[in-house]
Order: structure tokens, then C-alpha cells, then sequence
């Protein structure tokens, strides 16, 4: 069988089709009265329409040939007779019986205030067919317009597909972004392919403010891997490669993506071919990024996107970089007064990466700082004035912060502490732009210096790149630990091979 080239939008339709389900509603007597669609926005909470739901009924849930009982948690409005009524929906809870619930798809919820006319939009359900049986179907539209109905919310309207009943309640999802931006409410027309009324996604989240839908939902889809997930998550880094795999005309990259997956594209855009990249291992890296370094494009640059991509590979099914422990570092960053941060590492590469990672908001330039050779003062600074810290790393750490803001000669200890004293305060303010990696060994049991650094360069961010630390009498009160990621082991294996790869890629450009 031919190979088919697989885009993020075919991605995003199994992962709608994975969190659908049927929703029938029963009588006391066990039929079925209506029947529409829903789908799984957490482990046991559905979303419907509140009209899938008749007064009366009993809701029932049906996926993947699974029956859940399920209960109404809360409609609006409530009793609902008609499509007509607003907002239109229910949520629905599986499992309150102790009943085991299978694992199943979740879906992202996204508020988009609107989409742009003409964006592609994919719904999946059970509309009913001609002899009143349900049929499983997907349906591809186009955002229109919107309508504001008397006392009701704004709803979105949509064209080039005929939605017919029993397809009320189905998410709806924006296929470039892969999230739900409303749920199907009632056709637009019966008998020509006017399209669908939706209910946003921003109107939900408000008819239930009891329930912490968005932080509920995003709890149960941090794992998901659609586009707007996968932005969210990676900020500046897939904006990166994004921007590199630019530089290179469109036949190029489609032929990468055939040596990478043997399938020539009929089109893949920058940011496609970006996803594509940061799903690979640092192995699978190397054939695609050769063939990029062959083709010798003007600012295209292979070493950079190694190292970009190394930030989101997989090493043996682990990240490189721990997501929450870059998303803390990253947090650190934005405050006022940063603490030092221990970034747990066996080799100074995965600081880096933490911190390439990390930088998703501004662009930082990492230091490593060391003690200046020649200094015949290892003593701290005393006496007036004086800040009883180590005088080499004084001098250093002045010596980087002037250079942002003026010309010093970095070596001569007498002109960086006239110059600090004269623009000490426009160094501390360009500050954030700098990361200042800590001596290997300084600080690492002295919480003195670690205080006194500081009280002395407040807004600057300072790390340690070290295994471990051992607390002194007060357990570090100042330091910020991230997460490790990486066992020792793999951490070694993936920094000697991502060395080779970018000698490799020296040597073919």
C-alpha cells in the first residue's frame, strides 16, 4: 500500500473522534426518546446540547461500544424543549454509579473569540439518516458570521455543510488549531448545505461557572498533543524552528519530510514540518537535518535547529528538558526578585537546554561565569561599603553586567569598580535579559553567599548547574529546585550524541 502523508489536521480529527460519543436518551422504560452527540471534555464529564436531553429522560452514553450510565450534573436551561432555547447545553457525569469508566480521548477547549471567514472547522457525530437509525459521520465546514439572538449569547454560524438532527451536541474544532471552538446547536437549513448554528466555546465555559470547566479540561488534555496545545507549550522554541525551516524554499521542505517520513507532500507549511521535527529523537534528527544542511540555504542554519528541536526530543520516550521544570524557570525569570535556581544536571548541556526551553517569552543569553585568572585577592570584599562576598566573583559578575551598558575592560579590576559605581543601576535594569550560570562549586553550601548574591544584584537570575545540592542548617530557603528529567545515564548518552550530530553537521555545511 502506498504510503499517505499525515498532516496535524488528520491528527486532530482521531483526536475528536477519539473523545465523541453517542448520547441516548431513555424513558423509565428504557427507550430511547432522542438521541444525539457528546464528547469527553475530562475523565467522567461530557458535554451535549441540553435539547439531546428531553424532560423525562435519562441520559446514556455510548463510546466504542461501552453503555455508561450517565447524569445530568446541570442544563441550560433548564427542561428544555427546543434547539431554539439558549445557551443549549448540558453537562453530563459518567461513572457517579462506581461503574469503571474505559479510557478514552479528551478534547481541548479553546475560547476563540472568532474565527476568520472561511476557517476550516470539523465536526463528528450521529446524525440520523433517512429510516431514523444513527450513522457515525464527520463534517467539514466553514466559518461564516455570527448572529446575536435577543437575550441569548453570540453564537457562530457556519456554511458548506448540511448538518442533520442527532448531530446536536457535537464538538466542533478548529482544524488548523485542533480544539473545540463550539458545539453544534441546530442546522441552518434542512434541505440544502447551509451549514450549522454553534454555541462558543467561551458561551459553555460561562453556563457553568460552578465547575471549573477550562482548568478541569486543561488538567485532562495536558497531554494532548494538538496545535494550539503544542504553542502554548513550546512559545518561542517552535517559534524558532518555525522561522529557520522558513528560510528554505517550499520543494525543500517537501523533500525533507520525504527523507523523513518516504511520502513526498503535495504542500507543508513551516510550522507543519515544525511539529514533525519535535516529535523525533535525537537519532531520528540527524537524517533530516543533513539533508538540510546539504541544500546550503541562505540563513538556514542545521546546528541551530538541533538545538532548538533537542530542547523537545525524546531520549529514549523522556524528554530532554523536564516541561514543568522549564515552565518554572521560566516563571522565575518574569519575577522581580528571581531566587537562585538548581537546575539538576550531570552535564552543563541540559542547563542550556533547560534554559533555551525555557525562554518562551524574551530571549535570554545564558553566562557562565568564571573566576578571573591572575586575581591576587581571593578574599571577600570588606571593609566600607563592603559586601563580604568572594571578590573574584564580584568582579565577574560587575565585569558581565557593564558590558551590557558600557565599555570596560573586563580584566582590569580598578575601571569595573569605577564604572559600577557610576552606571550600577543601568546594569541591574538590563539585567533580565541575562542568565548568570554560578562557578561550578560556588555556592554550593554556603547559603551566605547565595543571600548576599542577592541582596547584591537584585532582578539578576542565577543558576546552578550541579547533580545535586546538599542543604545547609536552613535547607536553601533562597534556591528554587526544578524537577530532573533525564537519568544520569541517558543525560550522558544524549549530550555525547547530540556533540556528534553537530560535528557531523559542521563538517556537511
Amino acid at each position: 500500500m502506498e504510503a499517505r502523508y499525515r498532516s496535524k489536521s488528520d491528527e486532530h480529527r482521531g483526536a475528536l473522534l477519539a473523545a465523541t460519543v453517542r448520547v441516548s436518551a431513555r424513558r423509565s422504560d428504557g427507550t430511547e426518546q432522542k438521541t444525539g452527540t457528546g464528547f469527553f471534555i475530562t475523565d467522567r464529564w461530557v458535554l451535549t446540547a441540553a435539547h439531546v436531553i428531553p424532560p423525562g429522560t435519562e441520559p446514556h452514553v455510548l463510546w466504542e461500544g461501552w453503555e455508561l450510565p450517565a447524569e445530568v450534573l446541570e442544563q441550560k436551561p433548564e427542561n428544555v424543549t427546543s434547539n431554539y432555547q439558549t445557551p443549549d447545553v448540558a453537562l453530563l457525569g459518567v461513572g457517579a454509579d462506581g461503574r469503571p469508566v474505559p479510557e478514552h480521548g479528551c478534547i481541548e477547549l479553546f475560547d476563540l473569540k472568532e474565527p476568520d471567514p472561511g476557517d476550516e472547522l470539523f465536526a463528528y457525530g450521529w446524525p440520523l439518516i433517512g429510516d431514523g437509525r444513527p450513522m457515525q459521520d464527520g463534517m467539514v465546514m466553514q466559518y461564516d458570521s455570527t448572529r446575536k439572538p435577543e437575550g441569548g449569547p453570540l453564537l457562530f454560524l457556519t456554511k458548506g455543510r448540511q448538518v442533520q438532527p442527532g448531530a446536536s451536541g457535537a464538538a466542533v474544532i478548529h482544524l488548523d488549531r485542533g480544539v473545540v471552538v463550539g458545539i453544534i446547536k441546530l442546522t441552518r437549513a434542512r434541505d440544502w448545505d447551509g451549514g450549522a448554528v454553534l454555541l462558543p466555546t467561551r458561551a459553555v465555559l460561562d453556563a457553568f461557572p460552578d465547575y471549573e470547566l477550562a482548568e478541569r479540561n486543561r488538567a485532562a488534555t495536558e497531554s494532548v498533543n494538538s496545535r494550539e496545545a503544542l504553542r502554548r507549550r513550546f512559545g518561542r522554541v517552535l517559534t524558532r524552528i518555525t522561522d529557520a525551516l522558513a528560510a528554505a524554499k517550499p520543494e525543500w521542505r517537501q523533500s525533507t519530510l520525504e527523507v523523513l517520513e518516504g511520502v513526498y507532500p503535495p504542500d507543508v507549511s513551516a510550522e507543519e514540518l515544525a511539529f514533525k521535527f519535535m516529535d523525533l529523537s535525537l537519532e531520528q534528527l540527524w537524517d533530516p537535518l543533513q539533508h538540510l544542511a546539504r541544500i546550503r540555504a541562505k540563513d538556514l542554519h542545521p546546528r541551530q535547529l538541533l538545538h532548538y528541536t533537542a530542547c523537545c526530543s525524546w531520549v529514549r520516550q523522556r524528554p530532554w528538558v523536564e516541561p514543568h521544570g522549564a515552565a518554572l524557570l521560566t516563571k522565575e525569570r518574569e519575577a522581580e526578585q528571581p531566587q537562585i535556581v538548581h537546575v539538576p544536571c550531570t552535564n552543563p548541556l541540559t542547563g542550556k537546554m533547560y534554559v533555551g526551553r525555557a525562554a518562551s517569552r524574551r530571549d535570554w543569553k545564558v553566562v557562565i561565569l568564571t573566576v578571573p585568572d591572575g586575581e591576587s585577592d581571593p578574599d571577600a570584599e570588606s571593609g566600607p561599603g563592603g559586601t563580604e562576598l568572594p571578590a573574584r566573583l564580584l568582579h565577574t559578575i560587575r565585569a558581565q553586567l557593564l558590558t551590557n551598558v558600557t565599555l570596560v575592560d573586563t580584566g582590569d579590576r580598578a575601571q569595573v569598580q569605577a564604572k559600577w559605581k557610576q552606571k550600577r543601576d543601568r546594569a541591574l535594569a538590563k539585567a533580565y535579559q541575562l542568565l548568570l550560570v554560578l562557578p561550578e562549586g560556588t555556592a554550593i553550601q554556603d547559603e551566605g553567599l547565595l543571600r548576599g548574591l542577592r541582596q547584591e544584584f537584585p532582578g539578576c537570575m542565577f543558576a546552578i548547574f550541579a547533580p545535586s545540592l546538599a542543604a545547609g542548617p536552613s535547607g536553601f530557603p533562597d534556591l528554587l529546585r526544578l524537577p530532573a528529567s533525564l537519568p544520569p545515564a541517558d543525560e550522558e548518552y544524549a549530550a555525547d550524541l547530540y556533540g556528534d550530530l553537530k560535528d557531523q553537521l559542521r563538517k556537511a555545511t
